[in-house]
């Protein structure tokens, strides 16, 4: 690994905090609006038109747990079929042991060292995933006493097999690797070979070979290691963020179309700094890319990003994981939430061995028009298809006469319970235009609010015309009949 100064604290620029979410939810929230991807990049590549759906609000949480895996640069992936988070090999701790091939198994907040009857060689910066198509997490490479491998392993949630191939990727540790649903294959990217050149050759997995993709693009990731990998579902392409090549820290973002073999550079501002060894995982909770971390040499990296339509956002949970790169991150669909172990203190370089949890608030309920009648307004809305980690018990209304003072008030002016389209705020004054946003709430907390609307309420009527008809006398009473009223009685 390079060398990385003393860690620091990454500062949280651009973030729009608002104070009364910190009373209410003990988070800093920002909202966020998302650039699509330039149509020019995607035209004829068949990349997708992105969704735009806005973000949620994330929260690191310390995980207490029993146990933890001696070991640091080792990998972590979701085993669907026995439901646990697995861990592999890495660095060792324990003194006289410089590599370890041991499994461990993550169930609730109990680390617990696995037994299985084969296990690959001790090694540490393999590349290593769950490949959904059949069941198993496959591994691939690594580094052993300056020996690589070229060998690819499956767990099947008991035991670990060495599977034959004819051809293959060369030898080669710190290749990134992740599933790409859209072709159903495993894609390997890169990495650094035994005589330590870098490479940018492209490989899929189909469950019992390797072939080596055929890139259409004219240009590609420039040949490096430890760069950061991810399938995006918006775009329907795999995405890689940074590494190294030849000593210098990559910033760089690409997209590949795998169907076509296309690589896309894809520029991003704002954007995290060059880094590698960053932890790099699709969250569904939030429907966005997370990134976490990374090996910079000019400083420590704690921050947290999200990738989405083309865009990257820095997030700004109120507490976050210490500066550290080469940290274990995986989603756990059981708990709704991304768990993070390990990894290399920055600047210390002395290995970590903390669990951590990112869980996140729904993304915001989408706004239409209000109604409003005598004293009350009604928001209807549709809420969002992404709840975060947990389900949404309730929504939240809050009120302003002015256009963006709802943003800062420190209690709702109505609480529905989920589920719910609509919530009525009641005891305003007539004649009053209010603006109202949503924000639908978790037990991790509140989601940003949604579009503002705004309406009038109570609109004393109106009448353009009436009809008298007859010849009135002196003391008749005269009725006026309804034609003609318009705006709402009061």
């Amino acid at each position: 690994m390079f060398p990385v100064t003393k860690g620091v604290e990454v500062g949280f620029s651009s973030v729009r905090r608002r104070v009364r979410r910190v009373i209410r939810h003990g988070m800093n929230l920002r909202w966020i609006t998302l650039a699509a991807l330039v149509a020019a990049s995607c035209t004829g590549l068949g990349i997708a038109s992105p969704a735009g759906a806005a973000l949620a609000n994330v929260q690191w949480n310390p995980l207490a747990t029993t146990g933890a895996p001696p070991a640091d640069g080792g990998l972590m992936a979701y085993d669907a079929a026995s439901h646990q988070m697995i861990f592999f090999g890495g660095g060792a701790v324990t003194p006289g042991n410089s590599y370890s091939n041991e499994t461990w198994q993550l169930t609730g907040s109990s680390w617990t060292q696995l037994s299985p009857v084969n296990s690959p060689s001790p090694r540490q910066y393999s590349s290593m995933a769950y490949d959904p198509a059949t069941g198993t997490i496959v591994l691939f490479g690594g580094s052993s006493g300056g020996t690589l491998s070229g060998h690819t392993w499956t767990w099947n949630g008991s035991t670990w097999s060495q599977v034959t191939t004819s051809t293959g990727p060369s030898p080669r540790e710190g290749a990134s690797l992740a599933y790409d649903p859209a072709t159903g294959t495993m894609i390997l990217f890169g990495g650094l070979d035994n005589s330590g050149g870098y490479l940018n050759d492209t490989w899929s997995w189909d469950g019992s070979s390797w072939s080596q993709m055929a890139i259409t693009s004219p240009t590609s990731p420039s040949p490096r290691f430890l760069a950061s990998l991810a399938y995006d579902p918006a775009t329907q392409t795999m995405v890689l963020f940074g590494g190294n090549s030849a000593g210098t820290d990559d910033g760089d973002t690409w997209v590949l179309n795998t169907s076509a073999g296309y690589w896309l550079q894809v520029p991003s501002t704002p954007s995290p700094l060059p880094r590698n060894s960053a932890s790099f995982v699709y969250d569904p909770a939030t429907g966005t890319d997370i990134l976490f971390g990374g090996n910079n040499p000019n400083q420590g990296l704690a921050d947290t990003w999200s990738w989405s339509d083309g865009q990257w956002t820095q997030l700004s949970p109120t507490q976050y994981p210490s500066a550290r790169y080469g940290a274990a991150m995986e989603y756990n669909p059981s708990l709704s939430e991304m768990e993070l172990f390990g990894g290399i203190a920055a600047g210390s370089g002395l290995p970590l061995t903390d669990t951590l949890t990112l869980s996140a608030t729904p993304n915001p309920p989408s706004q239409t028009t209000p109604s409003a009648t005598n004293g009350q307004l009604t928001v209807n809305f549709t809420p969002s298809n992404l709840s975060g980690s947990g389900t949404v018990t309730s929504f939240e209304v809050f009120v302003s006469t002015t256009s963006g003072g709802e943003n800062y008030q420190s209690t709702p002016a109505a609480t529905c319970g989920a589920p719910a389209t609509s919530c009525t705020v009641n005891g305003l004054t007539n004649g009053q235009t209010y603006y109202a946003t949503v924000e639908a709430v978790n037990s991790v907390g509140a989601s940003p609010p949604s579009n503002q609307e705004s309406v009038t309420v109570g609109v004393a009527p109106s009448i353009s015309a009436a009809t008298i008809t007859g010849t009135p006398s002196v003391g008749q009473t005269l009725t006026a009949h309804s034609s003609g009223v318009t705006g709402t009685p009061t």
